[in-house]
């Protein structure tokens, strides 16, 4: 890839599927983001102990592709998919509030294809709660240890997980199947070799979770999980009726996230 597109990676995996990502790399944290991980670790630790299970697909089998075949803005995408999960109808948002918000939280110009650069995570949180997508908006988000635990506590008190994942070339061939770790010989099995991507997690149980990515769900094992992960976040939306007292849930993530 050019490098002036470090981030936006293409695969066909069929002759009908464009397949891209979008994910920038997180910043360094820094000793403020650090306490408030500390800080948002000790709120997770007192929740209730997560169910073996979880299922927030609600039977849905076209997620829409939310314009990831065409631009790599998985980030904003994400934020689509996390509304249709946790509205009580599956709301799908229209392609033009996507497309917005990848224009005004990450930069993009659909007249220049060079600003087609992708997202920070955080960075179209931020814009989701500020400015709203399709209607939509967060009241709070932060981001959770990558532990199984905390990302099951997190699916289920919060309805969703935002990951952050560097994608292996070996997951392209899996892409339909099952994310899991390759034994490879070849740098193909490396974090980021493919490119940074973001995907909501809205189901999980023992043998692993299942996430939503170009327009479907995509399973992926635990181990493939913990291994390419490097950013979860949980987010409070209006829109899920969790089982923890939500004004608690938004004064908390506000103390702690962002």
């Amino acid at each position: 890839m050019p490098a002036t597109t470090p981030y936006v990676h293409t695969q066909t995996v069929t002759v009908t599927r464009t397949l891209h990502l979008g994910r920038r790399s997180v910043s360094p944290r820094n000793r403020k983001t650090m306490a408030k991980f500390a800080l948002l670790h000790d709120f997770m630790a007192g929740l209730p102990t997560p169910p073996e299970s979880f299922d927030n697909t609600k039977g849905i089998t076209d997620w829409k592709m939310m314009l990831n075949d065409t631009e790599g803005d998985c980030t904003c995408a994400t934020c689509g998919h996390l509304i249709t999960a946790w509205t009580p109808d599956s709301e799908i948002v229209p392609d033009d509030a996507i497309q917005t918000e990848y224009e005004q939280a990450c930069g993009y110009n659909p007249a220049d294809p060079s600003t087609d650069q992708g997202g920070i995570i955080t960075n179209v949180l931020d814009y989701f709660r500020d400015t709203g997508v399709g209607g939509h908006r967060i009241s709070a988000h932060a981001e959770v240890n990558l532990t199984q635990l905390r990302v099951q506590q997190a699916a289920s008190v919060f309805g969703a997980v935002d990951l952050g994942i560097q994608m292996p070339v070996t997951a392209q061939a899996q892409v339909g199947g099952l994310w899991d770790i390759v034994d490879s010989q070849t740098t193909d099995a490396e974090p980021g070799s493919w490119g940074g991507h973001s995907v909501p997690l809205v189901k999980y149980d023992p043998t692993g979770v299942w996430v939503v990515t170009w327009g479907a769900l995509q399973k992926a094992t635990w181990p493939w999980l913990m291994y390419y992960a490097d950013e979860a976040h949980a987010a409070v939306s209006p829109d899920w009726k969790s089982y923890v007292d939500p004004a608690q849930l938004v004064a908390d993530l506000q103390a702690v996230g962002t």
